[in-house]
């Protein structure tokens, strides 16, 4: 599956997922007018659309009636790393089931695609579309950058760019499947 995001202008972005095009706009996370949910937001919804997808198919396999179904989401934000922290989800059932029933299609909601994304976290590979070096997981780019700022390469606090007592062309050590970006190049 490839979904193409393009920057639109200030905070707002488009998706592109086969036919259909989604809006994001993270300016009301920053105190401004947002013209569509942001990235968080709609990751939210993703999880309970996956959740309420599941359980209205579960229901129609095995006879269970409802004229309403909804999912409600409640997640609290972290900032330290910046993610979404508890993830709530209440399932709206009209007409209610019986207990039993409720609790299989509680399990039914706990092992839905999103959750167990959740669960069982994928591996995530950022990089460079025209970079000719080698793709770099997330996990393995913060241990490079902890041991560059332990070598003493980088000031504590400070990014990449900030090097302590590297002049123009030297570059931070770096592990031999990493090479040095355009910003530690001479």
């Amino acid at each position: 599956m490839r979904i193409t995001v393009r920057h639109i202008e200030g905070r707002r972005f488009q998706a592109t997922v086969d036919d259909y095009t989604v809006s994001v706009d993270s300016a009301v996370e920053y105190g401004e007018v947002g013209t569509a949910p942001s990235a968080p937001q709609l990751f939210a919804v993703a999880v309970a659309a996956c959740i309420g997808e599941f359980v209205a198919n579960s229901c129609r396999l095995h006879g269970i009636p409802f004229e309403h179904l909804s999912v409600e989401v409640e997640y609290e934000k972290h900032l330290q790393p910046r993610r979404i922290g508890t993830l709530e989800a209440t399932l709206h059932i009209e007409p209610e089931p019986p207990e039993d029933v409720r609790r299989r299609l509680i399990g039914v909601a706990r092992h839905v695609t999103l959750v167990n994304t959740l669960a069982h976290p994928p591996e995530v590979v950022i990089r460079f579309a025209e970079s000719a070096f080698p793709a770099l997981p997330a996990s393995a780019a913060g241990r490079w950058v902890r041991s560059v700022r332990r070598a003493g390469q980088i000031a504590p606090g400070r990014g990449r760019g900030a090097r302590r007592g590297g002049g123009q062309g030297e570059c931070a050590p770096a592990p031999a499947d990493r090479r040095c970006d355009r910003n530690e190049r001479g």
